[in-house]
C-alpha cells in the first residue's frame, strides 16, 4: 500500500539497500511502465465499484476516502477526480451531505505534542451503537490511537500483548478502561513511581475522541440506522436473550470487517501539514520511522 507515498518516501523506506537517486527511481519506474494511475480501467468498472460501495456503509464516505478504499482494497488505481465524477453521477445527494458535514463547526483543537511513537496511546470505548442507556444492543467498540503518528492500533477489544508497551496510556474514567490502566501501571511499577496511565475527561482525550467523531460520520451512522430499523419494524426485542445473541452473531463480524477496512485505509493515508506542531506524512511511516520526522 504505497500509493499515498511520495517518490522520496518510497526511495527511503522500500529501497534502503540501493543507493539510488531520485532520478534513477523515476527512470526505472518509467522503464517498467509503473504509474500511480491505471488509465486502462474502463468507466463502467469504476462505476460498478463505486455503486457497490455506496450500497453499503461506503455511502457515508467522501470522495477522497472512497478513492483510497478503491485503490487499497479493489486495486483500482484511478484518478481521484474520476472517483468524484463517478460518485456525483451515481449518488450526488451523498456528496452534498458530506459537504454539509465538513462545513459544520470544527472541533477546537488544543495544542498537543508527543515525543514519538508508542510514547502516549489515546484509548477509549465507543458506545454509540449500543442504543438507549448503553443496553439496547450488544455492540461496543474499543479503539486505541498512537498520539504521535495517529496510527490506529486496534478497533476492538484485543489483548494488549499484541503491541508494544507504551510509556503512557490516556483515557477517560469509563469502566472499559480501568483494567487497561491497572495493567499499564503494573507493567511500569518497577521503573516509575508516578502513574503511567493518564486520566482525563472525554474532551481532553482529544486524539481518540476526534477519531470517533470521524468514524461516526463515515460509517457509524449507517449501522446505527440499520439496527434501529430492526426495532421500528418489530424484528428485535432488546429484552429477549435470543434476539441479543442473534444480533451479536450476525452484526459483530460484519461491523468488524468494516472496522478493519477503515483502520487499514486510515493507517496508509497522508496527514496534511497543520498549524499545530504535529508531524505530517503517511501515518504508517510516521509510526514506523519517527526518527525521520524529528523524533
Amino acid at each position: 500500500m504505497t500509493m499515498e507515498w511520495k517518490d522520496d518516501e518510497i526511495l527511503k523506506q522500500t529501497f534502503t539497500t540501493y543507493s539510488w537517486s531520485m532520478r534513477t527511481l523515476k527512470r526505472r519506474l518509467q522503464f517498467f511502465g509503473i504509474t500511480r494511475t491505471d488509465k486502462t480501467i474502463s468507466p463502467s468498472v469504476l462505476l460498478d465499484a463505486v455503486k457497490k460501495e455506496i450500497e453499503t456503509s461506503g455511502k457515508l464516505l467522501g470522495y477522497r476516502s472512497m478513492h483510497r478504499k478503491l485503490r487499497n482494497e479493489e486495486n483500482l488505481f484511478v484518478a481521484r477526480n474520476d472517483v468524484y465524477l463517478a460518485m456525483n453521477l451515481i449518488a450526488p445527494e451523498y456528496l452534498e451531505e458530506r459537504q454539509l458535514i465538513n462545513k459544520r463547526k470544527k472541533f477546537r483543537k488544543r495544542t498537543f505534542t508527543s515525543k514519538g511513537s508508542n510514547f502516549v496511546w489515546s484509548l477509549d470505548g465507543h458506545d454509540k451503537l449500543m442504543g438507549r442507556n448503553k443496553a439496547q444492543f450488544p455492540l461496543a467498540i474499543h479503539g486505541c490511537v498512537d498520539t504521535f503518528s495517529r496510527k490506529i492500533l486496534w478497533l476492538k477489544n484485543l489483548a494488549i500483548k499484541h503491541y508494544y508497551i507504551p510509556n503512557y496510556t490516556r483515557s477517560d474514567r469509563s469502566s472499559e478502561n480501568v483494567l487497561i490502566a491497572t495493567i499499564q501501571n503494573y507493567l511500569h511499577a518497577s521503573e516509575s513511581e508516578k502513574p503511567n496511565h493518564l486520566y482525563g475527561t472525554s474532551t481532553s482525550n482529544q486524539v481518540i475522541e476526534q477519531w470517533w467523531r470521524g468514524f461516526r460520520e463515515r460509517q457509524g451512522e449507517f449501522y446505527k440506522d440499520l439496527i434501529h430499523n430492526l426495532i421500528n419494524n418489530y424484528y428485535y426485542d432488546e429484552n429477549a436473550s435470543n434476539c441479543r445473541v442473534l444480533l451479536a452473531a450476525l452484526y459483530i463480524p460484519i461491523i468488524q470487517k468494516d472496522l478493519d477496512s477503515f483502520k487499514n485505509n486510515w493507517n496508509v493515508h497522508r496527514i496534511r501539514k497543520q498549524k499545530i506542531y504535529r508531524p505530517c506524512g503517511v501515518v504508517r511511516l510516521l509510526y514506523e520511522f519517527p526518527e525521520q520526522y524529528g523524533r
